[in-house]
């Protein structure tokens, strides 16, 4: 809407956005109140008819919509020109650092927020809406220091949730397995339940693109070749 209005000059559109975010999640004000300090479980997350907030707080722990909602501050700083606008989105990241923070530069939610054990998941979604924030507090913030961090999650957490060849994408990866489960399957591949076919093979032909292997440390991506193949393969 913003781009909109720069490009058009109608102020209706400022209008709307305004009564937009009138009417949205205020997701600055969640954090300024920020409660959700530990993993979080079904208990937690009741919901009660009584308290409207209660109503919500599946919704405020959230990983998918947290990570969209770190864009919020820089967006609506566009607008208002603020200063705690623009200081909102470190103060919003430091929260989710501190208490769900992990070493790939994402924070835990393999559904919900789930706490700093580096054997929770964080889901694929979460993942790319995080970065699509990093981005966006970029371009509005300047802070190099973002462009770091959207540099870290996308070499270290995003790959976590790709099959190696990036063809297909898990439900959530994570920094460490589970006491119980290998880091590596004897080929390098990253483990999944027997029960689950292969995705990198194509009516039961492995695919060609093998080009993207994080398990092993070999980030290689070549995206013309991988186009490539994978247009052979039909």
């Amino acid at each position: 809407m913003l781009w909109l209005h720069e490009r058009t000059g109608n102020p209706k559109l400022l209008q709307l956005a305004r009564l937009l975010h009138q009417q949205g999640y205020d997701w600055q004000k969640s954090f300024e109140h920020f409660d959700l300090t530990e993993k979080t479980d079904k208990h937690w997350l009741g919901t009660s008819a009584k308290d409207r907030r209660d109503k919500i707080r599946p919704m405020a722990a959230h990983g998918v919509n947290n990570a969209m909602g770190l864009k919020h501050s820089p967006v609506w700083c566009r607008l208002t020109r603020a200063g705690h606008d623009r200081r909102a989105f470190h103060e919003q990241l430091g929260k989710l650092d501190q208490f769900h923070g992990l070493p790939n530069g994402l924070f835990s939610a393999d559904g919900h927020l789930a706490g700093r054990n580096p054997s929770q998941g964080t889901e694929l979604c979460t993942v790319v809406e995080m970065m699509y924030s990093l981005e966006q507090a970029f371009a509005v913030l300047g802070d190099v220091a973002i462009a770091d961090r959207l540099e870290k999650v996308a070499f270290n957490a995003l790959p976590g949730t790709l099959t190696d060849d990036m063809w297909a994408g898990g439900e959530k990866g994570r920094p460490v397995a589970a006491p119980d489960e290998p880091l590596l399957q004897p080929d390098g591949a990253v483990p999944r339940s027997p029960q689950t076919p292969d995705p990198r093979t194509f009516n039961g032909k492995r695919k060609k693109a093998d080009r993207f292997w994080f398990a092993r440390g070999k980030i290689k991506p070549n995206p013309s070749t991988i186009l490539k193949e994978v247009c052979q393969e039909f």
